[in-house]
């Protein structure tokens, strides 16, 4: 058994303070995709509240979520608002 195609692009919410990482993401995954799996980032915030209310806007496949900014009662709240949304936490040192 196969797994499913991902859409494409792969549409991403990044859920990041501005900076460092953010910045390093963004370098790391484009140099990690190509033109047959591109990403596109739909939207990115530092605010937990604006991040729940992109994802029911925005629906989007997949949300980068910083552990310290983000946390567990923004991923609840965009598992509630896109269930179809997967998530992926980060942190840095």
């Amino acid at each position: 058994m196969s797994a499913p195609a991902l859409p494409t692009p792969l549409r991403v919410l990044a859920v990041l303070a501005d900076g460092p990482l953010l910045v390093a993401l963004r370098t790391a995954l484009t140099k990690l995709t190509d033109a047959k799996n591109p990403l596109s980032f739909v939207a990115e915030t530092a605010d937990p509240a604006t991040a729940i209310a992109q994802a029911r806007q925005l629906r989007p496949d997949l949300a980068l979520i910083d552990i310290p900014i983000g946390g567990l009662e923004t991923t609840r709240g965009i598992r509630r608002q896109s269930p179809e949304t997967r998530i992926v936490f980060l942190t840095a040192p």
